[in-house]
């Protein structure tokens, strides 16, 4: 994965919701990345707040892979904190 290497400035204090409804192989290889280095980014700018939405009960349903990324955003998120 690659990860920028700065962090663009017009995005801080901002609000970003990126999901993909209709996820394939690259449409979720393409989610995953963006929701990792978008986490990464705003830590390394310090932003103190980042709502992510997710999907109750996620975990449950690994089968359906928009509930596996939101799942996994979850736990990436949890261990950047």
């Amino acid at each position: 994965m690659r990860v920028p290497r700065k962090c663009n400035p017009k995005c801080y204090q901002c609000c970003v919701l990126a999901s993909l409804k209709n996820t394939r192989q690259i449409g979720e290889q393409v989610d995953w990345e963006g929701k990792v280095a978008l986490i990464q980014c705003a830590k390394a700018m310090g932003i103190q707040k980042y709502v992510f939405l997710s999907i109750h009960n996620c975990d449950k349903h690994p089968e359906v892979p928009l509930m596996e990324i939101k799942y996994c955003t979850e736990k990436f998120f949890r261990t950047q904190a």
